[in-house]
This record gives C-alpha cells, structure tokens and sequence, in this order.
C-alpha cells in the first residue's frame, strides 16, 4: 500500500480560465433551475390531482378551482414582478449572479498566482544578484 501523499501537498486550485469557468457556471445554474422548475410543477400538479379528486361534489370542486387559479396567477404576477425589479428580460430566473461570483473569484485567484510568480521570481533574481555579487568579492580578494 502506498502512503497517501496528498497529506503532504498543498491545496491548490488548477489553473481554469475565468471565462470557460463562468460559461459551465452559467450552463449548470439554469440547468438546475430547470430541474428545480421541473420538480415544483411536478409537485404542484400531483397536489392539485390530489385536492380535486378528495372534492366529491360540484360545488366543491369549483371551489377549489378557483381557489388554485387565483393562487396561480398569484404566484405568476409574484414572478413576473421579481424578473422586472431583477432586470432578467424574462430570459431566464435563474440566480446567474452566483456564476458572476464564480468568475469573479477565479479571476482574483488567477491575479493572485500570478502576484506570487512574479513575486518568486523577482527574489529569485535579486537572490542570484546578491550571490553573484558576493562571489564575484571572493574571486576578486587577493
């Protein structure tokens, strides 16, 4: 069995390009909504089954009818208003926003890399510069 080396090693995120990483945000946010949307109508349809097959009589079933029609367009002007006050365009209501985050942290996390490399490399540089110096003294002692 071979020890784990993971224990050893940092942490570290793979180099993912922001804008390939905010278009399969993007993708799997809606296709999630989606699924979410699904999955409530789903729901919503076997409630209202449920609730007009329990009503034995008209007057009953009229009554809930209109009650689950007036909850309905409750529900769709409740929508209606959050996709006009989020500016969706009636696109998509899906919360895209968090694949804006996503992109926005990656590219932070990119910046941030980059900072230490080039950090590195300038101590790096200056370290070779002091041992060049330092060598160069000792030759030229007598």
């Amino acid at each position: 069995s071979k020890p784990d080396d993971d224990d050893d090693e940092e942490d570290e995120i793979p180099e993912i390009d922001p804008e390939k990483l905010h278009k399969f945000a993007t993708k799997s946010i809606e296709l999630l909504w989606r699924v979410g949307i699904m999955l409530l109508e789903r729901r919503t349809r076997r409630i209202v089954d449920f609730a007009m097959a329990s009503a034995d009589q008209k007057p009953h079933k009229t009554a809930i009818a209109s009650a689950l029609l007036e909850l309905g367009e409750a529900c769709r002007t409740a929508v209606e208003c959050k996709g006009k006050t989020m500016g969706a365009g009636g696109v998509s209501r899906a919360p895209l926003h968090l694949a804006d985050e996503i992109k926005h942290q990656a590219e932070h996390i990119k910046a941030e890399k980059a900072q230490s490399a080039a950090a590195a490399a300038a101590g790096g540089a200056a370290a070779a510069a002091a041992l060049g110096t330092t060598a160069t003294a000792a030759t030229a002692a007598p």
